[in-house]
């Protein structure tokens, strides 16, 4: 299907260009891309609209739970109404494990996803935070916090309410980087790396990664 578009304004187009540029795209392959992500984002939130009520159910089928957010970190270190001024946030697995865990800070993150769905807001992630959330439940279930189903349970809702997913790989060099020049964990700086790339904040529970960026003068907020 071929459509014309009239009357774009000069500081779309600038953007467009500079993206298609960005990407080694031509602008009429960029702006399919841009038309092909913002549907795909229509159908998430009218999706989540739905997800809010199972996602509730699921959570007050666990007993309540402790802050996951040192769980998380533990890999990290291993492996060595929140209102945004911004229309685009990078969602740390510190946040969005609160959508779906019965822990300290869960209404607050389900703002975060209110915002989502009523297109307030558009949240982004790398691909790492399914592995992250995945190996936090693993790390649940060995406690014996939750059952393997469960963990099963909350993995299929993730990958049903989770943000845009942006591919890690490609950007691995740029949060090396980061890493060695800002000796952070480098699993930190593929978050952070996002956010530079899109120039928007992170968004974390994670209050030594806030620490960490606010050292730095890095756009890192926290959930409060």
């Amino acid at each position: 299907m071929n459509i014309t578009l009239k009357n774009v304004p000069q500081r779309v187009y600038r953007t467009m260009r500079r993206e298609a540029k960005d990407q080694g795209r031509s602008l009429n392959a960029q702006i399919i891309k841009t038309l092909e992500t913002e549907a795909a984002a229509v159908a998430r939130r009218k999706r989540l609209r739905g997800l809010r009520l199972e996602l509730d159910r699921f959570a007050a089928s666990i007993p309540p739970l402790d802050d996951s957010t040192p769980l998380i970190g533990e890999d990290r270190r291993r492996k060595r109404r929140f209102m945004s001024t911004s229309a685009l946030l990078v969602l740390d697995c510190s946040v969005a494990a609160k959508w779906i865990l019965p822990e300290p800070g869960r209404v607050q993150a389900l703002e975060i996803l209110e915002q989502q769905e009523s297109g307030e807001i558009s949240l982004i992630a790398p691909d790492l935070m399914l592995a992250e959330f995945a190996s936090l439940l693993a790390k649940r279930h060995r406690r014996k916090q939750i059952s393997a189903e469960q963990a099963a349970e909350a993995f299929q809702l993730m990958e049903q309410c989770s943000p845009t997913i942006v591919e890690t790989h490609s950007r691995l060099a740029r949060a090396l980087h980061l890493s060695l020049q800002l000796n952070m964990s480098l699993w930190d700086c593929v978050y952070v790396s996002l956010a530079i790339e899109y120039g928007c904040p992170l968004l974390t529970a994670d209050r030594r990664l806030f620490r960490a960026g606010a050292s730095h003068q890095l756009s890192i907020q926290l959930l409060s």
